[in-house]
């Protein structure tokens, strides 16, 4: 009966942390509204709109505007912009640094990145469509100059 109340709590201990990892889907009542006013003001024609909670005082809401899905990050610091870019418009120098550094890796997506006033480029590399392990984010400047890699939970 111990080894059994002891699995179960490790079960739970191990949902939990699982659950505080991902972002948590909310409803807009439920996001500050100062978040909600200013992303009003930014994206007056968006459509498709979703929030969700990272932290107590982080959120993000994605969305779609001018047929490009877009995410805004609000966070106490202030707030990051996101939009997807489409491959035929990825900037040369990233496509030749990722098929030289990277030669069995293909580009699976592109963001623009706006931080600060700063914006990067970052790009999701894998070896397959599906959900691997072998996943990277690549940073590159907007001159396609690399920053760094990190490798995708």
């Amino acid at each position: 009966m111990k080894k059994i109340l002891a699995i179960m709590a490790a079960v739970l201990l191990c949902q939990v942390a699982v659950m505080a990892q991902k972002p948590q889907n909310v409803a807009e009542q439920d996001v500050p509204e100062r978040y909600v006013k200013d992303f009003q003001r930014q994206a007056p024609d968006a459509s498709r709109v979703m929030w969700y909670k990272e932290k107590s005082d982080v959120f993000m809401v994605t969305y779609q505007a001018k047929d490009m899905c877009q995410s805004i990050r609000f966070t106490p610091r202030g707030l990051e912009t996101r939009y997807a870019v489409d491959l035929k418009w990825t900037p040369q120098a990233i496509k030749d640094s990722v098929s030289h550094n990277y030669p069995k890796y293909k580009i699976r997506e592109v963001n623009v990145l706006n931080v600060k006033n700063k914006s990067t480029y970052e790009a999701k590399i894998s070896l397959s469509k599906k959900k691997d392990k072998s996943a990277k984010l690549l940073n590159f400047e907007t001159d396609g100059k690399f920053i760094d890699a990190v490798e995708v939970e």
